[in-house]
């Protein structure tokens, strides 16, 4: 099945949707940046919220912050703008 990729402002719009889990949110983010290991990762912990599990939110955000490390290096323009449009709308 392939995926047609939104448009970056449609992507950054989508961040500021307040209804999702930081686990949900964190998908989010490494599926519009291709963050394979990081996809299966936040996936699981998706999955395991969706069955009702407990999980924990701080070990989800330190986990964004090292696929933010990642993307920054990996697309620094992008990441730019990114971290810009969420400076000025949250």
């Amino acid at each position: 099945m392939t995926k047609k990729k939104i448009s970056f402002n449609n992507f950054l719009k989508g961040l500021l949707y307040d209804n999702t889990s930081m686990a949900e949110y964190s998908l989010y983010v490494a599926d519009y940046f291709e963050q394979k290991e990081y996809i299966k990762l936040f996936g699981e912990y998706e999955a395991k919220e969706n069955n009702g599990e407990e999980v924990d939110d701080d070990e989800i955000y330190q986990m964004y912050l090292k696929m933010l490390e990642s993307i920054k290096r990996q697309y620094p323009t992008l990441y730019k703008k990114m971290d810009k449009y969420i400076d000025e709308n949250y």
